[in-house]
């Protein structure tokens, strides 16, 4: 399963797709996603999603292992989980 971005306090294996160096196996600890996109902002709290990923091209929030909705990566300027 993908996890999400945070500070370093668990990073992947080597074989998950390049990710970057800070990234959590604990979704259950934060409560939001929040998302600065090139036309808008996006927030997603805790309940409405329970996992995310990242797979170079989409940033994905999932929620009962299916997938809610996919951002391109190039449209984000700025991703906080807390």
């Amino acid at each position: 399963m993908f996890k999400t971005f945070s500070c370093c306090d668990e990073v992947y294996p080597s074989s998950y797709p390049p990710m970057p160096d800070c990234l959590s196996t604990r979704t259950d600890k934060y409560e939001r996603i929040w998302m600065e996109l090139k036309d808008r902002t996006v927030e997603w709290n805790k309940g409405e999603w329970d996992d995310c990923a990242y797979d170079r091209n989409f940033f994905i929030v999932r929620k009962n292992r299916g997938c809610i909705v996919f951002y391109n990566i190039d449209e984000i300027k700025r991703i906080i989980i807390e």
